[in-house]
């Protein structure tokens, strides 16, 4: 039975009564790559702002180089927090400008810097490769916050979808090399369980639009090279957030996510384990809404949870306690 009648009234209204399904696979993926671009590019255009600079430029990795997009608010000023965001896509798509708008937003609202990835994607590069760009970005970040203009000590990460899973990825890595601090990683419906769809279940509705089981378990596959075998073995340290058995010590976490999501079930499971760890988390979850439901501006899902990932974003930068003499 379709879960259609679950949704959040103005969210369906938002879909005009026929909400997506993103099909993604091996056969369409060359295909799917530019159409998913311009249809988030399409979402977020409204949101570009002139008050905030974008730049592209090519930082260096451990492979080589890595290029990353720029923004920065056009008004000088010295000390501003910075935000590294990992774009969505499911591991297997997506890029930085589409989403120039959110990016932009970010920067305006918050007056910080912002530094978007174009990380490496699978099935071409599987794990660490995409995971590796970002952790150069961060440190790149860190590394030039002077000539940025940027606060060190006030970096947080974020990303949506498998970026958001490459963000609590990213989070492991910060924690265990020790070179970049964050102070908050906030992760909007994000990837972190390999096992949804099979292992792990989602629920009876969950999935059945936009994002469902056979797409994620095609980003998974291709992303780890072997998702059937990491059903049962360990997959690779941090692949699979939810799988890691040592949090203590990660940086503040905000998750947000809706009930029709199919990674609603992994997104408690994880708020669960970090509670249990004793990592502070902030946890949203919407009824009657699905993946993708922040950029269904003006419904009341959306509106109220890119308030809150804003506050949320102001309250780690203003904390007297990340400030430096």
């Amino acid at each position: 039975m379709s879960g259609k009648h679950l949704l959040e009234k103005s969210l369906l209204e938002f879909y005009r009564n026929d909400p997506a399904v993103l099909n993604i696979n091996a056969e369409n993926l060359n295909q799917i790559r530019p159409e998913l671009d311009k249809f988030v590019a399409a979402f977020y255009e409204a949101q570009r702002r002139d008050d905030v600079s974008v730049e592209s430029l090519s930082i260096p990795s451990a492979e080589g180089t890595v290029r990353v997009l720029l923004f920065k608010p056009v008004a000088a000023k010295a000390g501003r927090p910075a935000i590294l965001h990992i774009h969505s896509g499911g591991f297997v798509a997506g890029s930085p400008e589409p989403v120039i708008g959110l990016c932009q937003s970010f920067a305006h609202e918050l007056d910080c810097v912002v530094v978007s990835v174009d990380y490496r994607l699978a099935p071409e590069h599987p794990f660490p490769a995409g995971l590796e760009d970002c952790y150069a970005a961060l440190k790149w970040l860190h590394g030039t916050a002077d000539q940025l203009c940027v606060n060190r000590e006030k970096i947080a990460i974020t990303g949506e979808s498998g970026g958001g899973g490459l963000a609590a990825q990213l989070a492991f890595l910060a924690r265990d090399r020790g070179e970049v601090p964050i102070v908050l990683q906030v992760l909007t419906y994000p990837m972190l369980d390999n096992r949804t769809g099979l292992g792990l279940n989602p629920g009876p509705n969950a999935g059945e639009f936009i994002w469902p089981k056979d797409s994620n378990l095609f980003g998974w596959q291709s992303y780890l090279g072997d998702n059937a075998r990491f059903q049962t073995e360990a997959p690779p340290y941090p692949a699979v957030p939810t799988r890691v058995e040592k949090l203590a010590g990660l940086a503040p976490v905000v998750i947000g996510v809706g009930d029709l999501d199919l990674l609603a079930r992994e997104s408690l499971l994880y708020a669960t384990q970090l509670i249990e760890a004793g990592v502070p988390v902030e946890l949203h979850l919407y009824r009657g809404v699905t993946h993708g439901f922040d950029v269904a501006f003006g419904t009341p899902s959306a509106e109220a949870f890119i308030t809150a990932r804003v506050q949320a974003f102001r309250r780690a930068f203003n904390d007297r306690s990340t400030v430096t003499d």
